[in-house]
This record gives C-alpha cells, structure tokens and sequence, in this order.
C-alpha cells in the first residue's frame, strides 16, 4: 500500500497530542496559515483544496475567504480529519476527505493549498502530479513547508536536549517523507515541475514560532514532550529517563522565553506555482 509507513503513524495513538491540544497548534502555526492565504488571492467562487489539512485551521481560513466557493480538507489522518470535522461545524462551505493524495481521486480545484501537510509522501512525484491533474487551468498551488532541521531552533533545540539523555535515534534514509524532507529547494522545484506545475517560485520565510502559541517553558515543555517525534523518541524509556529528558528539555527552553512566551527560530518555504492551460 502506498505511504504505509505515515498511513499508520498519522492514524495511531501519537496524533493524540495534537487532537487533544488543536487549539494551541493552531495557535502555533497561524502565522503560515494566514500567509498562505494571504498570497493565494482567492476569488470568492474558488474550490480549494487543503492538502494535509490535519485538524482543518487551514481549510476553515480558506473558506472564510470564498463565501461563494468550497474548501476542501484531504488528509490520509481519520483522527485528524475526525477533529476537523468537529471543529467546522456549522460551516456550510468545509468539507473534509480522508484519502492519500498519490493515489486517490480527488475533488478538481481552483486553488490548492497547504500548511505543512505535503511533506510526508513516500512518492512526492505522484502526490504534486495527482493534484496538478485536478487543478482547472490557470489554477494556482500555493503551500508552507519546513527548510532543514538546521534552519528550525523550535525543534533542534529541545530535540538536543533530550538526545543528550537518550542518544540519537537511528537517521531517517535518505528521500524518506518527514518534516524536512524538502530541504533541498532545487529538489523541490524540480518535483513540482517534473509533475506539470509551472511559474514555481520557492522562497524562504524566517520568523520567531512561539511554541504552542505563547507558553512559557515549563508549559512548552510538557507540549513539545507530547508531540508525535518526541512520543516516538521517547517509547518505553522508565520513568526516571523521562523525568531526566524533561529536566533537560525545559532547561534548554528557559533562556527563549520571552513576554509572549518561548519564541524560536523556525524557517520555511513559501511556495507558489501555477496549472497553465500548455
């Protein structure tokens, strides 16, 4: 089956943490939900489509945008799409899809859109492919999505502490799908265009992420400890490793806090293409 390894993470126990506490990633990633709308320039009777819409903040923002039109979420998670289900009710305009975007048949759009949600395909070359064949012409394909862990202090940071109690994992092979598995811009460009995508820009976006929205580091410690990679890292170490590993990772968090909450680096591409009618 394709994408069996992330089919079977994103609808296990781990995404527990972001049903649970949707709210304070919404919080978290607002700011890139609100740049991809804002340079997608919908029009009022657009159909988009959210690609990884997760627990739907994207999908429900979109829509706010086409009164007239659709938004659909798709996402391979039922748990998450259960979530964005709950979380729109009582918009008319949202819908959401549970479906693996290489492979599926999926509604046509306008617009297609993404926060974060189109790096975790074993086959990127059929997921941009798949969706370039339901854009109507002249649509566009606008989406966020991590550079190198290098560029992102909101995990390197307390990720490090924590290796420093447990060790480092075993490295993902090389091409596997994960956060930053588009670190690489011209690889990135050459994907997109290798599907039929054209008039690709990829640029870099810097800001501070507060993590969770704005917590301070005794709070953002308990939710980065809660998240799917820190579950994962973590497994069945005993109690006395896990109090260590949170020791270390709110220390780590301590000097990054700010009047708004703890506040890191994060790094992100914007990027923007077009379905032309050639």
């Amino acid at each position: 089956m394709a994408n069996e390894a992330m089919r079977e993470l994103w609808n296990s126990d781990a995404v527990g943490s972001w049903t649970e506490q949707r709210d304070r990633y919404d919080r978290q990633l607002a700011p890139y939900a609100d740049l991809v709308v804002d340079v997608a320039e919908f029009n009022e009777t657009d159909r988009i489509l959210d690609v990884g819409c997760g627990t739907g903040a994207l999908t429900r923002l979109a829509a706010s945008h086409c009164p007239h039109g659709t938004a659909t979420g798709v996402d391979i998670s039922r748990p998450f799409v259960d979530e964005a289900r709950r979380a729109s009710e009582g918009i008319a305009n949202v819908h959401y899809l549970v479906a693996d975007v290489q492979t599926d048949e999926l509604v046509p759009a306008e617009a297609v859109v993404s926060r974060f949600g189109v790096m975790f395909f074993d086959n990127p070359s059929a997921a941009f492919a798949n969706l370039h064949s339901i854009t109507e012409p002249d649509g566009q394909f606008t989406f966020v999505c991590w550079r190198g862990l290098l560029d992102n202090e909101w995990v390197t940071v307390p990720m490090g502490a924590a290796l420093g109690i447990v060790g480092p994992p075993e490295p993902p092979a090389p091409g596997s799908p994960g956060p930053f598995a588009f670190e690489s811009r011209n690889h990135l460009a050459f994907l997109l265009t290798e599907a039929g995508w054209a008039d690709i820009t990829v640029e870099p976006d810097d800001r501070k992420l507060l993590l969770g929205g704005g917590l301070d580091a005794a709070c953002a410690t308990d939710f980065v400890l809660g998240d799917v990679g820190f579950r994962q890292l973590l497994g069945d170490l005993d109690a006395d490793k896990k109090a260590a590993v949170r020791e270390a990772v709110q220390e780590a968090l301590a000097p990054h806090e700010t009047s708004d909450g703890v506040a890191l680096q994060a790094g992100a591409w914007l990027v923007r293409a077009h379905c032309r009618n050639d």
